[in-house]
């Protein structure tokens, strides 16, 4: 017998999660103009005045979105700081704020996350993961941890935490700076913030 002939079929494509975008108002800056060498102390650690900035994420068509905070300053993070201006964190929790001129390190900073998020409109609770994603818990107001998951479910406490799927989520977060101390700075020369952080959207 003599074989027939054949032809092959390809299937090829490519599955797409949907298109998100996250920004912060003012671009992300946080600017506290000239600060006055008095609002350091001369022998402990100074939590300076916190700032709020808006942050909202739109998607094209609904989408179940995480964001996770990383410091681009972690070199630089003031040890010890974060548990002086706040009890219940650790330096695990912190932001560099930078060096100065000559290599000192400047403070460091810790964000929290507001609960005035809503989710296209409808109020939202964050929600916050210890095992990357596979459980999530009621955040409430806490530091938005570098390297650690957070995204936005269910608006009732201690009820069954479910990740919500949204358009557009909006809300506030807040920096918490903290200064070193001014006797480990040459305060005599102008110092500059030099704070760095980004926010990455993780798809769920």
């Amino acid at each position: 017998s003599v074989a027939a002939e054949s032809a092959s079929l390809t299937i090829t494509g490519t599955i797409t999660p949907p298109s998100c975008n996250v920004n912060f108002t003012s671009n992300g800056v946080i600017d506290y103009g000239p600060i006055d060498a008095s609002a350091l102390s001369k022998n402990a650690f100074k939590q300076f005045k916190s700032a709020n900035v808006n942050i909202s994420i739109d998607c094209a068509t609904k989408a179940n979105v995480a964001i996770k905070f990383s410091d681009n300053r972690a070199s630089s993070l003031l040890a010890g700081l974060m548990t002086a201006i706040a009890t219940d964190l650790t330096d695990n929790d912190g932001y560099g704020l930078g060096l100065s001129s000559d290599g000192k390190k400047i403070g460091g900073y810790f964000i929290t996350v507001n609960q005035d998020f809503t989710a296209d409109t409808k109020a939202v609770q964050t929600l916050k993961t210890a095992d990357n994603g596979s459980t999530w818990q009621h955040a409430g107001v806490g530091a938005a941890t570098p390297g650690k998951l957070l995204t936005w479910g269910s608006a009732v406490p201690n009820t069954p935490t479910t990740i919500t799927a949204f358009n557009k989520i909006e809300g506030t977060v807040t920096v918490n700076p903290g200064f070193n101390k001014s006797s480990e700075l040459s305060v005599t020369a102008p110092i500059k913030l030099d704070g760095s952080s980004s926010v990455q959207l993780v798809y769920l």
